[in-house]
């Protein structure tokens, strides 16, 4: 899931060769920003679930949520859309409905 949101921000935004800068706006550094401030907002134990959810919240802490629909369509992807469920174990492949056109 991780590798196909590394894609989708890098196919929209592109991809810097200077790792060193994290206020550049291309996708990779995006990703890295959004992946590594996501893992300060899980909780303990996270489940995918919550995961995907701090990715998102850094997103909207980071970028104002602008990635928002390439994240999302990365996580469905893989079955983890806005309705899926970890306690049962739910697959979902759908996106929010701001997220259907992009």
């Amino acid at each position: 899931m991780l590798f196909d949101m590394y894609w989708n921000l890098v196919d929209e935004f592109g991809f810097s060769e200077n790792l060193f800068d994290a206020t550049q706006s291309e996708g990779n550094i995006v990703a890295m920003q959004i992946v590594i401030s996501g893992l300060t907002l899980q909780p303990c134990q996270p489940d995918f679930i919550s995961a995907r959810n701090a990715i998102i919240q850094a997103d909207t802490n980071w970028y104002d949520g602008i990635h928002e629909c390439l994240i999302w369509r990365a996580f469905a992807k893989r079955g983890l859309g806005i309705d899926a469920r970890s306690e049962k174990y739910e697959n979902d492949f759908k996106t929010p409905e701001k997220c259907k056109d992009y």
